[in-house]
């Protein structure tokens, strides 16, 4: 899921993301290649605190990585390459509409990040 910097006033940055969340690391790093673009995984960063918690640690993210974050141009970049090329080569992959319906939503949000210049990250759900 997207992880803005800041929130903005009146915009929900949810988005869907199942469809891009069952494929694997590799078919990923592959769509994106095929597709000139950054790999999504490369977006990838943490909140310390919340992996700590998650971990049921009393670390309060001590000793981790702190979290990057990312221009969100630079997402939009791979969500937009990624959509095109699923929209011109529909057998890529199964359930190609899925998938650039999952795009369409990261689009859309990571566009409005663009427009209110916030910075990102792309994190998974534990």
């Amino acid at each position: 899921f997207i992880v803005p910097e800041k929130e903005i006033d009146g915009f929900d940055h949810f988005v869907n993301g199942k469809s891009l969340a069952r494929l694997s690391e590799s078919k990923i790093d592959k769509l994106c290649a095929n597709a000139g673009v950054k790999s999504l995984l490369e977006f990838l960063s943490f909140d310390p605190e919340e992996v700590a918690e998650y971990m049921d640690e009393d670390m309060g993210g001590e000793g981790m990585a702190k979290t990057e974050w990312f221009m969100a141009k630079e997402g939009l970049r791979t969500i937009q390459g990624m959509k095109t090329l699923l929209a011109s080569s529909p057998g890529t992959l199964k359930k190609t509409e899925e998938l650039i319906a999952d795009l369409k939503e990261y689009e859309m949000v990571l566009s409005r990040l663009v427009k209110e210049e916030v910075k990102w990250y792309l994190a998974v759900d534990f």
